[in-house]
């Protein structure tokens, strides 16, 4: 097992009625979670370290071909069913105001009977409010299974396309009300380069 004191790797459990997080977890802390009561969500930033990967792995009985699939980042979106657990592979989008550009980031998702685990290619995320909604002992999430979290976690990520998309475009007409009003070879070749 990987022994690293600051992993990036966090542990929210929850049911109806408590709630736990663990921030910068160790990969054993994970194993009384694999068949506890409620949902639990690990999150691990960063797929580099294969062991880690392997460990967690490990854990929860992941397929050997879902560790190597989730260390390859550039996997179109995909879901595959190995009968204990789902794999679910996407993407998550976010507009990078300095480059006008669209970065995009592999997430992989595994959920179980009572169990989601995300692995991101880089820390930060847009899933605060629903962390913070899991913390509320009322909420819808509180009450629902693994397969919720699951479902709200995609829905997130497909939300940010939107947000991503409009930044993205709202870009575009900048570069067209630019030729409009300066019609030069430059503005042409500017919008040529665009996102640059």
């Amino acid at each position: 097992m990987n022994k690293k004191v600051n992993v990036p790797l966090s542990i929210i459990h929850y049911d109806g009625t408590g709630y736990t997080f663990k921030e910068a977890a160790l990969v054993e802390e994970c194993q009384p979670y694999k068949d506890m009561a409620g949902v639990t969500w690990i999150n691990l930033d960063g797929v580099t370290d294969f062991s880690l990967l392997r460990s967690i792995g490990e854990i929860f009985g992941l397929h050997e071909l879902t560790i190597q699939d989730i260390a390859n980042t550039g996997h179109r979106v995909k879901h595959e069913d190995f009968g204990h657990y789902l794999l679910i592979m996407l993407k998550m989008l976010e507009f990078n105001s300095k480059d006008k550009s669209i970065d995009a980031e592999q997430l992989s998702l595994v959920f179980g009977a009572n169990y989601v685990i995300t692995f991101q290619e880089t820390p930060g995320d847009f899933f605060g409010a629903l962390r913070d909604e899991i913390k509320i002992v009322d909420s819808v999430v509180r009450r629902m299974g693994s397969d919720y979290l699951a479902c709200r976690i995609i829905d997130v990520i497909v939300d940010n396309y939107f947000g991503t998309v409009e930044k993205f475009g709202d870009e575009i007409e900048a570069k067209e009300d630019e030729l409009v009003a300066n019609p030069t070879r430059e503005t042409l070749n500017s919008i040529s380069t665009f996102p640059a």
